[in-house]
């Protein structure tokens, strides 16, 4: 009786794995672009973004926690892409791969602006009391006064 239980076990077990195939692991993350999690950019900036899994699965994207379409998916490497122009920063880009939960997140802090020229040149300046001066500074980007300088 036993062996004949054991011959009916092994035969609904081999019809199982025939008709139903092995179980797959979930997708998984391989590799993410850029590496780094911290990115410098400022506001304009076109910036990449791509995580590619072990298997073709759905991958959702956020700025900000808000979802973006602007996507591309190929489907040959299981790659998922973001170019997207950087709007505000810092702001925190998502990919949320499905059926894991898991997911990779960036973030987009400012680049600090690099001075391209000064005026005047020398490095000690002298005034006349009540008497005003010019300084001009160019940098390589845009910038947001937050305040004026004054300086005594």
């Amino acid at each position: 009786m036993k062996k004949d239980w054991l011959q009916i076990f092994t035969a609904v077990l081999a019809l199982g794995i025939l008709f139903c195939g092995t179980a797959s692991a979930a997708p998984s993350i391989e590799e993410v672009s850029p590496s780094d999690s911290n990115v410098t950019g400022i506001v304009g900036d076109l910036k990449t973004f791509s995580i590619r899994t072990n298997e073709s699965t759905t991958i959702d994207w956020s700025v900000d926690g808000s979802p973006v379409t602007e996507t591309s998916y190929d489907s040959g490497t299981n790659t998922s892409a973001l170019s997207h122009t950087v709007q505000t920063v810092p702001c925190n880009i998502t990919a949320t791969v499905h059926s894991t939960g898991g997911s990779r997140t960036w973030t987009v802090r400012n680049e600090a602006p690099k001075i391209i020229s000064f005026e005047p040149l020398q490095s000690e300046i002298s005034n006349d009391v009540g008497d005003s001066k010019s300084f001009n500074v160019t940098v390589d980007q845009p910038l947001i006064l937050l305040g004026i300088l004054t300086i005594m």
